[in-house]
């Protein structure tokens, strides 16, 4: 595999595994969904789940908790509605692109009509989802050839196809530099993902996703090929993600440390500390292994998944995570047969 397809390849693994942790609250989340025989998939097949007819207190509690959530998710909460398929693109889409997700979604709505007649129910119910397209640029002579104009009322950088299509399209580089948009931005590419990424890592402590959302772009920040195999856009996205990985480390060591002083062992607060340190950093990169694995489709057992996050050598914690992107399976990884890839230090 060429170095950019894999960059690629993990770009689309990245965005899946995010868009499944920033919206599993609210609906059924399915990556790589089947829609036509095994060569035919859609990147993130959605389903919101509707709230109850006559909730209870806790549940009432929960959908407010849900209803703030989703607020906070900005224009990606807006987007999440009803069912949507979303695709995600490293490079701006192409012609031929747009038209095979648009494939995609007829063969979604034909299996809707066919379940509405074996269920006997009305044509009308098999609408189909909505398809959300998000690249990170466009060009005017695509947009002019695609048909494609700026949404009513909505952002810079949303854009649909005729009404009939239920089509939005997220130009990432032209979303505006704000709160609402962040999480669509991290998908982007270069400068605008540098600028969100920045943002995440500087946001308030007590934003649950945002440690997840870390520990997401530092696994795939691990599975990146050698620095001598890329190109200056590759380079610059695993600076940025370097980056990423110091801040995140950093706050692992301080949550470390304040763990040991917390403990206070017997031997004294310096000893406490360096196992604080120690426990932190290792159960951060045992999930940074299982995220990288299971966002790569390998099936984790309980006893491996028990195996990785029982490990506290941190060396071998590095190997696994660097091996975790090309193994090719979690059994040969996890005895040693996938031997990790050294990475190229050079400029």
């Amino acid at each position: 595999m060429k170095a950019h397809d894999h960059v690629r390849t993990c770009h689309d693994e990245w965005g899946k595994r995010a868009l499944s942790l920033w919206l599993q609250e609210f609906g059924d989340v399915e990556l790589d969904a089947r829609i036509a025989g095994e060569s035919r998939r859609g990147d993130v097949l959605y389903t919101e789940r509707h709230p109850e007819p006559q909730p209870t207190e806790p549940q009432l509690s929960k959908r407010r908790a849900r209803r703030a959530q989703r607020e906070r998710l900005g224009m990606l909460g807006e987007l999440a509605r009803d069912r949507v398929l979303f695709e995600l693109f490293r490079n701006a889409l192409t012609l031929l692109e747009l038209q095979s997700c648009l494939v995609k979604v007829v063969e979604l709505k034909a299996r809707e009509a066919r379940e509405a007649r074996r269920t006997k129910r009305p044509l009308s119910s098999a609408t189909g989802p909505t398809l959300c397209v998000i690249t990170p640029s466009m060009s005017s002579e695509f947009a002019a050839e695609a048909g494609v104009t700026r949404m009513a009322g909505g952002k810079p950088g949303l854009y649909v196809l005729a009404p009939m299509w239920r089509v939005i399209l997220v130009v990432v580089n032209e979303l505006p530099a704000d709160g609402s948009t962040l999480w669509l931005r991290l998908l982007g590419r270069g400068a605008v993902q540098a600028g969100a990424v920045r943002e995440l890592a500087d946001m308030r402590k007590q934003e649950r996703l945002r440690d997840a959302t870390l520990q997401l772009l530092v696994a795939w920040q691990q599975s990146l090929p050698p620095a001598a195999q890329q190109s200056e856009d590759e380079r610059e996205l695993t600076m940025n993600l370097d980056r990423v990985y110091e801040r995140w480390e950093r706050k692992v060591k301080a949550q470390g440390r304040r763990e040991g002083e917390a403990k206070g062992i017997a031997k004294g607060i310096a000893e406490g500390e360096a196992k604080g340190i120690a426990k932190g950093i290792a159960e951060g990169k045992a999930e940074a292994v299982l995220a990288v694995l299971e966002g790569r489709g390998l099936a984790v057992t309980a006893a491996q998944r028990k195996q990785v996050l029982t490990c506290t050598t941190l060396t071998v914690l590095d190997a696994w995570l660097r091996a975790a992107g090309t193994t090719s399976s979690v059994k040969a990884l996890l005895s040693g047969g996938a031997l990790p890839r050294h990475r190229d230090k050079s400029p």
